[in-house]
């Protein structure tokens, strides 16, 4: 099991109903991944090119500049999005 020292967050690329429906599943995934950590340890964002809200189903939705600069410990990041030329051009 992977261990880490600090914070790690998890931007999950898109805000759409395929990424709405992913990111409980990074959560339960991480919770059991890094059972040492406590909730507020993981910090998770929605991650879009040119985002339109501030949040997203409670998760707050950030550009990638944003979600690149966050300082932290771990950086994780997928793309969750159903369209599979769009996901290919990301």
């Amino acid at each position: 099991m992977q261990t880490h020292d600090g914070n790690f967050i998890f931007g999950l690329y898109g805000a759409g109903g395929c990424a709405r429906g992913v990111m409980p599943f990074v959560l339960d995934s991480l919770q059991r991944a890094f059972p040492e950590s406590a909730k507020s340890n993981i910090k998770l964002y929605f991650v879009e090119s040119r985002p339109m809200a501030a949040e997203v189903n409670g998760y707050p939705l950030i550009s990638e500049d944003d979600f690149f600069n966050i300082p932290c410990g771990i950086r994780y990041f997928n793309v969750a999005i159903a369209n599979s030329t769009v996901r290919e051009d990301i």
